[in-house]
């Protein structure tokens, strides 16, 4: 038994610091995915600006969120999927859709989705509308995208289907 001790030492040593090199690793592979979704994203919004289409710009909106949840407009326009920027990314498909009358393909176009995606995140929206106290803190991120873009502070009204 005492042959085998140092090398089941040696072993376990060993293991324990590839498995630190194997969750560095994928800890930079996961920062490295996240910068190529933001480059790819920019490269698209690029393409549709050269197409000539209609961009989504609000500043003063995107800057709020930013102040506020340190979210960017391209982390916004981009394909991740965290909670909080999906959640930021309804609520402006909602505002888009019901405050100024944009429809579901020029939402999609926007944030280069598609329109079923746009559909989705307004029934969500819609749901945040229906239980106010459970989802107090989404509706916090529609009320700072309408008064940011409206010159009158009120609550955004909610949508009857």
């Amino acid at each position: 038994m005492k042959d085998y001790y140092p090398e089941y030492i040696a072993a376990k040593q060993k293991l324990t610091r590839l498995e630190k090199k194997h969750e560095s690793l994928q800890k930079k592979y996961r920062t490295d995915m996240r910068e190529y979704q933001v480059l790819i994203h920019k490269m698209r919004q690029e393409i549709h600006r050269l197409k000539g289409y209609k961009e989504f710009k609000h500043h003063d909106m995107y800057g709020r969120i930013l102040e506020e949840y340190g979210i960017t407009e391209d982390e916004i326009k981009s394909s991740l999927r965290d909670r909080p920027i999906v959640n930021i990314r309804h609520a402006i498909f909602y505002y888009l859709r019901y405050s100024k009358n944009y429809n579901t393909c020029q939402i999609g176009a926007m944030f280069d989705r598609d329109h079923s995606s746009v559909i989705h995140g307004c029934k969500n929206v819609e749901s945040w509308l229906d239980m106010p106290q459970i989802y107090a803190p989404e509706l916090k991120i529609l009320e700072l995208i309408h008064g940011a873009n409206d010159e009158e502070k009120q609550g955004v009204p909610a949508h009857n289907p």
